[in-house]
C-alpha cells in the first residue's frame, strides 16, 4: 500500500460523518501499481496500520504520532505516551492563522 493511499483514507476521515458514511470503503494499488477492484475496510486499514506500528516498535526505537498508536502498544514494555495540548484560546489563534478564518470560524 502506498503513502497516498493513508493520504486518501486521513482525507475521508477528517470529512466527518458524511465523508464516513460515504467513505467505508477504500479502493487502493494492487501488485504492479494498477488499481484493482479491491477495496480496504475502515477495519482492515486499521489493522494493517496496526500491524505496521507494532512491527516497527519491536524492531527498534519509534516516535508515532496520532494513529491510535498510544491504544495499539498499551501492552508495550516500553510504550510511552505523551499528550501535548495547547490552551483554548492557542488553538483557536493557530486556526485562525493558518486557515485565514475568524475566531468565530475556529
Amino acid at each position: 500500500l502506498c503513502r497516498e493511499f493513508f493520504e486518501k483514507a486521513d482525507e475521508r476521515a477528517s470529512q466527518g460523518i458524511i465523508g464516513g458514511l460515504f467513505g467505508m470503503r477504500f479502493p487502493f494499488v494492487g501488485v504492479g501499481a494498477l488499481p484493482t477492484q479491491n477495496c480496504l475496510s475502515n477495519d482492515a486499514l486499521f489493522k494493517v496500520q496496526s500491524d505496521v506500528i507494532r512491527q516497527l516498535a519491536s524492531e527498534k526505537s519509534c516516535l508515532f504520532v496520532g494513529r491510535c498508536a498510544d491504544y495499539i502498544l498499551r501492552e508495550h514494555p516500553s510504550c510511552a505516551n505523551i499528550f501535548i495540548s495547547a490552551s483554548h484560546e492557542a488553538r483557536v489563534a493557530r486556526l485562525c492563522a493558518m486557515h485565514h478564518i475568524s475566531e468565530e470560524e475556529a
